[in-house]
């Protein structure tokens, strides 16, 4: 398993799951199709959960102007207890490679 991020912050979303911040950048390509997959939440109490991830692009609109494409990670099935702020996504290899 490799690190995707660490949990500065969540959202719980109606109808979409718990949302993590940081998104993570499309590095500069034209494309991403969303998919799913399941990954590791290590918390930091030091316990892990595996939970599906769901990792889609969406549009933001940057305070200091300007918007861009960035990859979202959200957790359809998880509450906000499930992933604290804090806690160390990982995922496998190839997903790893796929968004970064």
């Amino acid at each position: 398993m490799e690190r995707l991020l660490q949990v500065e912050d969540r959202f719980l979303i109606a109808g979409r799951g718990v949302v993590v911040a940081p998104v993570l950048p499309l590095s500069g390509r034209t494309s991403f199709q969303a998919f799913q997959d399941t990954v590791q939440v290590r918390r930091p109490d030091g316990t892990t959960r595996d939970l599906l991830a769901e990792f889609a692009p969406e549009h933001h609109r940057l305070i200091a102007g300007g918007s861009r494409w960035c990859i979202v990670v959200r957790f359809p099935s998880a509450s906000k207890d499930d992933i604290p702020v804090g806690s160390i996504i990982l995922a496998s290899a190839e997903t790893h490679d796929r968004i970064l």
